[in-house]
């Protein structure tokens, strides 16, 4: 996780070329309560500022989930965080954690 966050931290605005260039702006925090170890990356582009994608990743013991969603972008933090949890509520009654 330590190096998934300083990778993710590191791209904090790119250019995506996949098509006619945007440039993607990533903002990253932790995510208390998800797991043992949580990050939340959202990202925003120059041309759709108000749409979003938001990845969540969790480590829950020796176990990693992951949620994605596009939307608007309080949508799309919201869909993530809601799937996390149920993930993660998942993960942790099926393996004790």
């Amino acid at each position: 996780m330590d190096r998934l966050k300083k990778y993710a931290r590191s791209c904090s605005t790119f250019k995506d070329t996949d098509g006619a260039p945007i440039t993607v702006t990533a903002t990253t925090k932790t995510l208390p309560g998800l797991g043992d170890d949580s990050l939340e990356i959202d990202m925003t582009s120059n041309v759709n500022p108000v749409a979003g994608t938001t990845t969540i990743v969790s480590r829950i013991g020796h176990d990693i989930i992951f949620s994605t969603s596009t939307d608007t972008r309080s949508q799309a933090i919201h869909t993530a965080k809601e799937n996390a949890r149920k993930l993660a509520t998942a993960v942790k009654a099926k393996t004790g954690n």
